[in-house]
């Protein structure tokens, strides 16, 4: 199973109306449970390279079924883990990337970049909660 451009467009529009909300100008990225982009956009005034951020966080999100900030903690705990993340280009364990969950399973997830990547990563749980309010059962 894996997310439908429906969904990942609700969590999407989700993301960008509370980065609005906060005058945080982000790029964010929804990708499917195997990384692939779903839905995209990069609000007006955010550097052009956070939408490839967006999409590493996302990707990495997915592939790992965490949050990405969990992930940071994690590597900042110890540094053969923070060895592994930062050897690999694809993986991005900074704060803003967040599953997307049908039940237990990890379906997509979305990733947000452009604001500090605390802002980064509230906006992408509130993305999720919201989505999953919307009629799934997303975490």
């Amino acid at each position: 199973m894996t997310i439908t451009l429906e969904r990942a467009q609700s969590a999407l529009t989700r993301a960008l109306s509370a980065a609005t909300s906060q005058n945080v100008p982000v790029a964010a990225v929804v990708v499917d449970a195997a990384g692939r982009m779903v839905a995209s956009a990069r609000m007006d005034g955010v550097g052009f390279m956070n939408i490839g951020v967006a999409f590493r966080k996302a990707g990495t999100s997915a592939n790992f079924g965490y949050p990405t900030q969990a992930m940071a903690d994690l590597a900042s705990k110890d540094p053969l883990i923070l060895a592994a993340f930062t050897g690999d280009s694809e993986v991005m364990a900074l704060a803003g990337g967040v599953p997307i969950k049908d039940g237990d399973a990890t379906i997509g997830a979305i990733g947000v970049a452009g604001g500090h990547y605390a802002q980064d990563h509230a906006i992408a749980v509130f993305a999720v909660g919201q989505e999953s309010e919307k009629g799934g059962t997303a975490s």
